[in-house]
């Protein structure tokens, strides 16, 4: 996590706390980079339920997408452009998988692939 983009979370988020928020935060940022589970988090992190926790705490209460919003707009800012995203790149990706769950399986003609297709956007600027 880059400094500036600390300074916004930390106005939005300012308190009190055992662990270093900073530390909090970089968590669930760590587990997308790396595509780690939450229990095999790095030991310089805070236990990983507390992360755990406080990460979808943050998500269930909109803080989450509020804090993506601060940032995104700031960097559109620093680029000397819209604050909002008004581009978007989609693309998707078809996962081969054949067990029966609680989401339905599907089919992909074009790639011939029993499985799931998940989708992802990105802006211009390479987020997602």
């Amino acid at each position: 996590m880059t400094d500036s983009a600390w300074q916004v979370i930390q106005e939005i988020l300012a308190d009190k706390r055992k662990y270093s928020l900073w530390v909090i935060l970089n968590a669930p940022l760590y587990l997308t980079k790396t595509g780690c589970q939450w229990r095999q988090m790095l030991n310089d992190l805070p236990p990983w339920r507390f992360c755990y926790s406080y990460f979808w705490k943050l998500c269930n209460d909109g803080t989450w997408e509020r804090l993506n919003k601060a940032l995104v707009e700031r960097r559109g800012q620093k680029a000397k452009r819209e604050a909002l995203t008004s581009v978007g790149v989609v693309d998707s990706q078809s996962v081969k998988c054949s067990e029966w769950g609680v989401v339905p399986k599907g089919y992909d003609g074009h790639k011939k692939v029993n499985g799931h297709k998940r989708h992802i956007i990105g802006d211009k600027s390479g987020l997602y």
